[in-house]
């Protein structure tokens, strides 16, 4: 009697099987290999979660009817996340100038090359109520 993985070790075996799972039979990519692909042009193209799950759909569509490409951007963050890979949210100046990040910047409300603020105003905030 073959007793079952405990919870860690499942969340590797499940990541081998992602990595080894060939998106279609005979394609030369994996499902792991898709994702972090993926992922990798909506955070360099600032893509939306909609624009992701609108691309992922129209991908899904295009390839045979057996492939097992994940179907929307939360399916994907459940697979990075399994990873257990630290992610920490940086902001980032609207025109890219800098990254709020650090001992020196990460308190920073304005940007210190173009004057731009961090955060989009409000109406009604408690700001506004001064």
């Amino acid at each position: 009697m073959e007793e079952d993985p405990n919870p860690v070790s499942k969340i590797f075996y499940d990541l081998l099987d992602a990595d080894d799972a060939e998106l279609y039979p005979g394609s030369s990519l994996s499902q792991l290999a898709v994702v972090s692909q993926m992922l990798n042009i909506k955070m360099e193209n600032n893509m939306s979660q909609r624009g992701y799950n609108q691309m992922i759909q129209l991908l899904k569509e295009s390839l045979r009817e057996d492939n097992i490409v994940l179907d929307n951007y939360y399916q994907t963050k459940k697979i990075v996340r399994s990873l257990g890979l630290p992610v920490e949210k940086i902001d980032c100046c609207e025109s890219g100038y800098m990254l709020y990040w650090g001992d020196d910047d990460e308190h920073l409300t304005y940007c210190k090359f173009c004057s731009k603020p961090r955060y989009k105003h409000c109406v009604g905030s408690p700001a506004d109520m001064r």
